[in-house]
């Protein structure tokens, strides 16, 4: 009857992998995760995308929940990442210390703090400020 099916992935046969996800799932069972994760993101948007709405010509994130994708000012996405402005935002930012990923996706969790938000803000007003150009 499972002929030619085939179980491969990150978590086939590892059980620290396994146990991982079983933690994650009881922990989501909690609402007050949920609820934790959707002011955590709405804080990231007012203060990150604050940042990049500040600068006309520079983008936005598009939200939901806990998941963030940077937009161009073009409404542009792509699936091998976002190019032109994200590259120097990726760039810049990683040179501050704090990693983005090149698809333009943020994935925030419930470690991520008021203050490592501000921080993120901060080095990104910065970046800008020093790409010299109006976006």
């Amino acid at each position: 009857m499972t002929a030619g099916v085939v179980h491969a992935g990150t978590f086939d046969a590892n059980p620290i992998a396994l146990a991982a996800v079983d933690a994650t799932m009881h922990a989501l069972a909690d609402p007050a995760v949920h609820e934790a994760l959707e002011e955590t993101s709405s804080e990231f948007e007012t203060l990150v995308g604050g940042v990049l709405r500040s600068v006309p010509g520079c983008g936005s994130f598009n939200r939901v929940g806990s998941l963030l994708r940077y937009v161009s000012a073009d409404g542009a996405t792509g699936l091998r990442g976002t190019g032109g402005l994200w590259t120097v935002i990726l760039e810049g930012m990683l040179r501050q210390g704090f990693l983005f990923m090149p698809s333009g996706k943020v994935f925030l969790s419930t470690a991520h703090t008021t203050a490592d938000i501000e921080a993120t803000a901060g080095a990104l007003g910065q970046v800008l400020l020093d790409h010299h150009r109006v976006c």
